[in-house]
């Protein structure tokens, strides 16, 4: 089925595209005009009611509709198998023409959203290396066209080996599957993980409640009858119970949405070259092709909670040239075990990351030092505006407590922060309720760097700047003399690759 599809012809997307298009670029008109028509709602709502309104409407939708059938037929791509490049050439008054090399792909994803699920329809994204956005985005394509075109980008491209004498081979894609993570798993991602928004709107509740408290108390009536008075404690209380609970949905709701319906029935495959492909999604289901030697580093997040169900957040970082655009290359994989885990770190080294490494190195008291410095002298910093704008004693032993939390913090933080040295890889452990654990192969490393600040020369303390072609990681306030020695290791390893 695939053979007969010819890549190499103009091809047009499916004749139902002009309604996916013009429905998702009707919703994003809608998105930008929501606060206009919201703002013309409340101040001429009589307008909404009248038929001119909606002739006027009608005639705008059909209209664009118009225009998108016209924009839609304009869309061609092809395969020019001369320059290996993939073509795209659309639009109707702006013509664009996007030219795309097959060596700078980094991965194709198939996605169908609702709209295409009511359609039979699918999507086609390639991706590539310095690019903020999708490079191509094929919006409407018939499920064989979809696959097909897939699968020949993998066995043209991402999968393609080189036999003895020099030649391109293209092996069948043979798809195995690896593993499987129950929905179970990343449900209790999504709720015992990412309380970062949690933590600051916790914050920020509690500086409110204190003025709401100190503003609530004088209002009180001490003279008046007691039913009065337990009756604004009450709805104070309530007041205060219903806010708490928003704010604990909130981050939930968010990872809700980010993990559990974006990740649903997770599957990872590989073919016979050892690329992966990723099936996922509730809503909006996707196929993600990646090239494992395109992943750059790899990061394992995982807090106590989690430790315990054995379940954590496995994230693959591909080349990208833009560092603000860093999470553009990288696939998050939610729910994953230690034998899942162990099989995509086998699929991407070669080798079990389980064995011992060859040296395991902790940073100096110096980190620890400098850490507590820059607490005192915040936490100083605060007391002292607290003290001439409030002066209440409560909030000095607030500040305080908070400073006696952030200083143990730091000791449980420097405790756990580990070095290891492996033969074909560097590994950093660190955190303190979320333990982030980052893998850095050698051979993807491209430049390593020792840096010392004014304060790090007496005790004879560096850092050392591991940076790869996803992002650098730095190991902070070891000994100098020692990350010497093994930036110099590092550097002739990575010239002999």
């Amino acid at each position: 089925m695939h053979k007969s599809i010819d890549f190499s012809k103009p091809n047009r997307l499916d004749a139902g595209g002009f309604i996916v298009e013009g429905l998702l670029s009707f919703g994003r008109i809608l998105r930008s005009l929501a606060l206009p028509l919201v703002f013309i709602a409340l101040k001429s709502g009589h307008l909404f009611l009248t038929w001119q309104f909606w002739a006027i409407l009608g005639g705008l939708v059909t209209l664009h509709f118009v225009y998108s059938y016209f924009r839609h037929r304009n869309f061609i791509f092809y395969v020019d198998e001369e320059s290996q490049t993939f073509v795209l050439s659309s639009g109707l008054l702006n013509k664009s023409k996007v030219v795309l090399k097959f060596e700078n792909i980094l991965q194709v994803n198939v996605r169908q959203n609702v709209i295409q699920q009511a359609l039979d329809l699918y999507s086609l994204e390639i991706d590539s290396a310095g690019s903020k956005e999708k490079e191509v985005h094929l919006y409407a394509l018939s499920e064989p066209t979809a696959l097909a075109l897939r699968d020949y980008l993998v066995a043209k491209n991402l999968s393609e080996t080189e036999s003895v004498d020099g030649s391109v081979q293209h092996d069948p894609v043979v798809d195995e599957l690896l593993f499987r993570i129950p929905n179970v798993s990343i449900l209790l991602v999504s709720l015992f993980t990412n309380y970062k928004q949690g933590l600051l709107l916790f914050f920020t509740f509690i500086i409110g409640l204190f003025d709401a408290f100190r503003d609530f108390i004088p209002k009180l009536d001490y003279e008046g009858y007691y039913q009065d008075y337990q009756s604004q404690w009450m709805n104070f209380i309530g007041q205060l119970l219903l806010i708490f609970a928003v704010i604990l949905l909130i981050p939930i709701l968010i990872n809700l949405v980010k993990y559990f319906f974006g990740y649903f029935s997770f599957s990872l495959k590989k073919n016979s070259k050892g690329d992966f492909m990723m099936n996922y999604g509730l809503f909006q289901l996707q196929q993600v092709i990646f090239n494992r030697k395109k992943i750059q580093m790899m990061t394992f997040v995982q807090n106590r909670i989690l430790r315990l169900m054995d379940v954590g957040v496995l994230s693959l970082h591909q080349v990208n040239t833009d560092p603000q655009q860093r999470e553009q290359g990288t696939i998050h994989i939610p729910g994953i075990n230690t034998s899942a885990r162990e099989a995509v770190w086998q699929l991407v080294f070669g080798r079990s990351l389980s064995e011992a490494a060859q040296q395991r190195k902790k940073p100096k008291i110096g980190m620890f030092i400098s850490r507590m410095v820059k607490l005192t002298l915040i936490a100083l910093a605060t007391a002292l505006f607290w003290y001439y704008k409030d002066g209440a004693a409560v909030g000095l032993w607030g500040i305080c407590l908070f400073f006696m939390l952030l200083s143990l913090y730091n000791i449980i933080y420097y405790r756990s922060y580990t070095f290891k040295i492996f033969p074909d890889c560097l590994v950093k452990e660190d955190g303190v309720w979320d333990r982030k654990q980052v893998v850095l192969p050698i051979d993807r490393v491209v430049a390593i760097t020792v840096s010392q600040t004014l304060w790090q020369r007496l005790p004879q303390t560096a850092n050392l700047h591991i940076s790869t072609a996803s992002g650098e990681v730095v190991f902070r306030h070891f000994d100098r003399q020692d990350l010497v020695d093994l930036s110099n290791q590092l550097l002739y390893c990575v010239e002999r690759e």
